[in-house]
């Protein structure tokens, strides 16, 4: 299963992250539809995504430190460890279910599957901060960074799609969507399965979340109200909005469904 997709900044390649614990790279420019480049590491990769400079890889697994390869000659050359205080939670490592680099670089975000968030310098290989129980302790299941630089995104099992200062770490806005309902008691996550989905539009002037029900949110990112709705069948497993009001949904029954409101 492919878990994650990433571009390359400056490229016509992708990388694709995957339960059968590799990344390959594609060529999208060639006739080839074979991977020509791949890595092989000792943990399912949940996560992967392209330093802004094209020249590295990160790679979020199922073992609690992030990896960064070359992707030259895909060697991991760093690892950033969390403490040995947050290698387990409840017996489950504390697996790496999405990683997203700043703009410059400098910093990457990452979630894990005790709920957490953290920030990552990349060249020290500090942690600068943890927001714990980011989302009240539900798994984190997906990441975004503002074009900025300084604000993440964050949805989560709880259903709700969360603005963070960087800087700070403080919680700037709550989303919430018609789907939105109190969730079950959070318990411990072994793996990885499809689960709301969020991003900033284009022009961040809005945000765009799924829900597990089928239903993708807008919201006015400012204000936090709700602009419009549309829904699809099945779990949406991933998003992806061009433009703020055209927007791409594959969901659980593997179909792919293009929405505009215009």
């Amino acid at each position: 299963a492919i878990h994650d997709i990433a571009f390359h900044p400056s490229n016509l390649i992708i990388a694709t992250a995957t339960e059968n614990h590799d990344i390959r790279l594609y060529d999208l420019s060639s006739t080839q539809r074979k991977s020509f480049k791949w890595l092989v590491d000792s943990y399912p990769i949940w996560s992967t995504a392209f330093h802004p400079s094209g020249q590295y890889l990160f790679a979020g697994t199922a073992h609690s430190a992030l990896r960064i390869f070359d992707v030259q000659n895909l060697k991991c050359f760093s690892t950033v460890v969390t403490s040995a205080s947050d290698e387990t939670a409840g017996g489950v490592s504390n697996g790496i279910s999405c990683v997203r680099p700043s703009p410059d670089g400098r910093f990457a975000v990452t979630s894990t599957l005790d709920g957490n968030i953290r920030l990552f310098d990349v060249v020290s290989g500090q942690c600068v901060s943890t927001w714990r129980a980011a989302h009240n302790g539900h798994r984190v299941t997906s990441l975004s960074v503002s074009k900025s630089g300084a604000y993440a995104l964050s949805s989560g099992e709880d259903g709700t799609v969360r603005l963070w200062e960087l800087s700070s770490g403080r919680t700037l806005k709550v989303y919430y969507s018609s789907a939105t309902t109190c969730p079950r008691r959070p318990g411990p996550a072994a793996s990885i399965v499809p689960g709301p989905r969020a991003s900033f539009s284009h022009d961040e002037q809005h945000i765009i979340g799924t829900s597990k029900a089928g239903v993708a949110t807008a919201w006015d990112c400012v204000t936090g109200s709700i602009v419009t709705e549309f829904g699809s069948s099945g779990t949406v497993c991933s998003l992806a909005n061009p433009i703020y009001r055209d927007s791409i949904c594959w969901n659980q029954d593997g179909d792919v469904a293009y929405f505009s409101s215009a």
